[in-house]
């Protein structure tokens, strides 16, 4: 299998336990297809909508504001 891009834009805290990655998406913006290698959360810094592609087809969902998913 081919090497994915990362899952964000840069590293900004790693330890034997968690990474934590910082993603900044302007509106309309896509990230690359990437992989997420262990069970992950992600938190919304603004309103929004989100779409995911997963291997079970693609989903899509209202964002708000500092919630967690």
């Amino acid at each position: 299998m081919a090497k994915l891009p990362p899952v964000g834009s840069s590293v900004l805290f790693e330890n034997e336990l968690v990474r934590v990655w910082q993603v900044g998406l302007d509106r309309r913006e896509e990230l690359p297809l990437h992989q997420h290698e262990v069970p992950h959360l992600a938190m919304q810094h603004t309103d929004g909508h989100l779409g995911v592609a997963d291997a079970d087809g693609s989903r899509a969902r209202d964002v708000t504001a500092d919630s967690f998913e």
